[in-house]
């Protein structure tokens, strides 16, 4: 049976995955790691497999597309925040191909929102079924057998009610090694790239934290991590498909430190030769786990800090003081990994002048790069059930450029301005600029390079 892992076209770049679903920005562009991973499991039942990009493949439209393809089984991404936009175009699909079956990949609101689910599915007839988690075998077993009292994780509606049930996956996983050789794409990239083929996995599921304007770790009640044989029989795959690069899109990289060097030390072993990036904390970081990644090819880290002020950013589950972040700095730096620190404007504990410390305190250190973000109030959060969100006045197309409630010391004017004049400062410095063009080794780099400046060139409007 032939089978499509699709990524829906939209008027606004977006990235559809479960655990990080949001617009999309310059230099963060990679397969959907949801289909990646899903691509093993369906590829190990004996489906034929293929994938489409309508996000990044303009050479094509997707109407053409499927006027020349005809598939059993159509599997989608659907954002949401463009929900209903994606299930129009789903039904379009399903009106043309109408023995076509089409089942949804379930985003966050499917895991938060209780009745989410059967809402969608019984408000959409022509959806056939929701992959609840696309960690698992049951979907290949439903789409083979049908539905199934036994099978969960995978939910349909039947005679009116939902069936499937939802349990989680065990703490310890190892996954079919996903089809890499179907996302090659000269398209996708990582904003630390130097060219070449890039491609995205998983090596753990969930998150320990509980930062309050984040929604990710409550669509995992326990962090599930991939055995370092698992992901080795992967990047051995990644490496024979001619692929480079490799960005790892946990929400946290080495909660389970044994399991880390494991895999660090066989990627040396067998002598796998791949570029990695990763998202990970200060406070997961030692000696020991900075140099055993940077020997097993890892070259950029991405640091989730949120405030350069110690009090404030311990309310949001950074506990730890600057000196932890400075020797994690000189630690990678030592090493040869690139730096990224993320900053949030908007908390509400903070004045402008605090916020402007914050920026200041990464300027003073040596970062390679800075993703600066205005805070946001996410529905299903801690933080939006605390504050008075206006989040229905403000589009979804101004997330993390503008506040959308109301804050306590400053206006929201203020605080893009600061974001605007902050984020000028860092990639207008002459040393990021000479660090960029003496890294470039590809065509790739170089458009990833404009896409920083005409995002420059949007903001210097304002």
């Amino acid at each position: 049976m032939k089978v499509l892992l699709l990524n829906l076209p939209s008027d606004i770049q977006c990235a559809r995955v479960l655990h990080r679903s949001n617009l999309q920005k310059p230099g963060y562009r990679w397969p959907p790691v949801d289909f990646v991973c899903l691509s093993g499991f369906l590829w190990e039942a004996g489906f034929t497999l293929d994938y489409k990009d309508f996000q990044l493949d303009s050479a094509i439209t997707i109407w053409e597309y499927l006027e020349a393809h005809s598939y059993d089984f159509i599997i989608s991404t659907y954002s949401p925040f463009f929900e209903e936009q994606d299930l129009t175009l789903l039904q379009e699909i399903k009106r043309i191909h109408p023995k076509t079956r089409i089942l949804l990949l379930a985003n966050h609101r499917d895991r938060l929102e209780p009745d989410h689910p059967k809402r969608i599915l019984s408000g959409h007839p022509f959806i056939f079924a929701m992959v609840y988690d696309y960690a698992h075998h049951n979907v290949a077993s439903f789409m083979e057998k049908g539905p199934s009292g036994d099978l969960f994780n995978v939910l349909f509606m039947k005679n009116g009610d939902l069936w499937g049930r939802i349990d989680p996956i065990p703490r310890r996983v190892a996954i079919p090694v996903p089809r890499h050789d179907l996302f090659i794409s000269d398209a996708y990239f990582h904003y630390d790239s130097v060219g070449g083929r890039l491609t995205s996995t998983m090596s753990s599921f969930g998150c320990r934290q509980q930062c309050p304007f984040c929604w990710g770790p409550k669509l995992y009640p326990a962090v599930t991590v991939r055995t370092s044989e698992n992901l080795i029989s992967e990047m051995e795959h990644i490496a024979s498909c001619g692929i480079q690069e490799v960005y790892f899109n946990d929400l946290t990289f080495a909660y389970d430190r044994k399991t880390v060097l494991e895999f660090c030390r066989s990627m040396i072993a067998h002598r796998i030769r791949l570029r990695w990036f990763c998202s990970s904390r200060f406070d997961l970081m030692t000696a020991e786990t900075i140099e055993a990644m940077a020997q097993a090819g890892c070259r950029c880290i991405e640091f989730g800090l949120e405030s350069g002020n110690y009090p404030v950013r311990k309310l949001y589950g950074k506990d730890f003081p600057d000196s932890t972040v400075d020797k994690v700095l000189r630690l990678c730096k030592s090493h040869g990994i690139h730096t990224s620190v993320f900053i949030i404007l908007g908390l509400p504990e903070e004045t402008l002048s605090d916020m402007q410390r914050s920026i200041d305190f990464v300027l003073e250190r040596d970062f390679d790069y800075l993703s600066l973000n205005v805070l946001w109030a996410e529905p299903f959060t801690a933080f939006d059930r605390k504050i008075d969100s206006t989040a229905e006045n403000i589009p979804r197309t101004q997330y993390a450029q503008s506040i959308n409630f109301k804050h306590p010391h400053a206006s929201s004017d203020q605080i893009e301005a600061l974001y605007r004049r902050s984020f000028r400062r860092f990639y207008l410095d002459p040393g990021f600029m000479l660090r960029q063009i003496g890294s470039i080794r590809s065509l790739k780099k170089i458009r990833n390079l404009m896409s920083i400046v005409m995002d420059l060139a949007g903001k210097d409007r304002y």
